[in-house]
């Protein structure tokens, strides 16, 4: 085989390795002479697949230092899964906290999006998600009442680490699909004070709503994500 498949199968298994935590004690890969020994190539060849894993995102490279796991978590956006899982599932190490937990009246859009009226009662679930101990992800996730029926029903979100597995573990909800929009935006001072960020700081939001097998809306979502932490990648074929 050629120098570029060789590297592609490298990279494919580092890859893998990443992702399933194999260097998570130290964050630093093998050197490239013992990568190349390991996988009997040339440090050529192994330059090219560390090349493509630090295109990903996935690697950093350090001049004269080696190659290390890169503290962004990388995900794709093609399955419905919650960020924890996602962060995990990327080989990071991945933490959950709800802020708060309270009743709100529904505005116009929120209503809509929900299939309510304005002012219908809400439950709003404002939480952050960690990677290596570092907060990565702001979510304020919006419930109408007909999906829970309290507050205090809605206390066992902090037993979970998503909101996805309150629905699915507590409820039985039968949840399929997410329709989101995503934009670039300056941080909010607010938001940017809970995600240690510097105010009008570069990040991206995620929003929209969330649907059951019956195309039923569950709840509707707004997110911000730090992309000097987390890189979303789409898959198109």
């Amino acid at each position: 085989m050629g120098r570029i498949s060789l590297s592609r199968q490298i990279a494919d298994q580092l890859r893998r390795e990443i992702h399933a935590g194999s260097f998570a004690s130290t964050g630093r890969l093998p050197s490239e002479l013992v990568l190349g020994r390991d996988f009997r190539v040339s440090r050529a060849t192994v330059r090219e697949a560390l090349r493509a894993l630090e295109q990903e995102g996935l690697v950093v490279r350090r001049h004269g230092v080696g190659s290390f796991v890169s503290r962004r978590v990388t995900a794709g956006l093609e399955r419905l899964e919650s960020f924890t899982e996602t962060i995990r599932r990327a080989g990071g190490q991945a933490s959950d906290q709800v802020l708060d937990i309270r009743p709100v009246a529904l505005d116009a859009e929120a209503a809509a999006a929900l299939h309510a009226a304005p002012g219908d009662r809400g439950i709003l679930i404002r939480s952050l998600r960690f990677a290596n101990g570092d907060p990565v992800l702001y979510c304020e996730d919006l419930l109408p009442a007909r999906v829970v029926s309290s507050v205090e029903q809605v206390q066992q979100r902090r037993e979970r680490e998503s909101l996805l597995d309150f629905l699915r573990l507590d409820l039985g909800l039968d949840v399929r699909e997410a329709v989101l929009a995503l934009a670039a935006v300056s941080a909010p001072a607010r938001v940017a004070a809970i995600l240690r960020v510097r105010p009008r700081a570069p990040l991206l939001r995620l929003t929209g709503t969330v649907y059951d097998a019956t195309d039923r809306p569950v709840y509707s979502t707004t997110n911000h994500v730090r992309t000097d932490r987390y890189v979303f990648t789409v898959a198109r074929r």
